[in-house]
């Protein structure tokens, strides 16, 4: 095993030691992205489940567990954690059906899709996670700005996502899941993402 990944499993497990439930639920959580992001994706016999979209959505699905949103935005959706996709939508109905329901900050999850890419701000500000597709990478300033302190993290596998002001990119690199995390980004939208993601992740300092 690599040096730099013994660490991080090491690392991990030291996490285990507290006996609170939800410090054990998250090193599960962080032993689960570690396992997606050092799987081969090209192996045949699996290819269905190491599907790299698929991949994606399960990536954003746990950043949405190791982020805290301001009170009055949980309670202002209180029914729903909604999950939104604008532009057009790369993942399957089963992508879709692996997060549809599961609790998030204690409520069930709700998919919404803006495919037309022109949805307005009033129709993405009841998000709580909005992943952007890179058929929007054209327009993607114009969004970006206007949802600048909005509570809503943003995720992107668009290249230089982070650098222009997206929270979080999504990066394939050598068949592995990486991300990068525009921290002062959250910081503006009065998001907080744990510490132990942002351990995991590169860090991109930019507007």
């Amino acid at each position: 095993m690599h040096l730099l990944q013994h660490k991080f499993v090491r690392s991990i497990f030291l996490l285990i030691r507290p006996t609170t439930i939800q410090t054990l639920f998250q090193a599960v959580i962080l032993l689960t992205i570690y396992f997606f992001s050092t799987i081969q994706i090209a192996r045949p016999s699996y290819a269905s489940e190491l599907d790299p979209t698929m991949l994606k959505m399960l990536y954003t699905y746990k950043f949405g567990k190791f982020t805290r949103w301001p009170e009055r935005k949980l309670n202002s959706s209180h029914k729903y954690f909604r999950y939104c996709i604008l532009g057009q939508n790369q993942f399957s109905q089963s992508d879709l059906k692996m997060i549809t329901g599961k609790l998030m900050q204690n409520v069930p999850i709700s998919i919404e899709i803006f495919e037309t890419g022109l949805a307005p701000k009033e129709a993405l500000s009841s998000c709580h996670i909005l992943f952007i597709s890179t058929s929007e990478r054209h327009r993607l300033g114009t969004i970006l700005s206007s949802l600048s302190k909005a509570p809503i993290l943003t995720v992107s596998d668009t290249p230089d996502f982070s650098s222009k002001g997206g929270m979080i990119t999504l990066v394939e690199k050598q068949d592995k899941i990486r991300f990068k995390i525009n921290l002062i980004a959250s910081q503006k939208a009065e998001l907080t993402i744990s510490s132990k993601l942002l351990e995991l992740a590169e860090i991109i300092k930019s507007k």
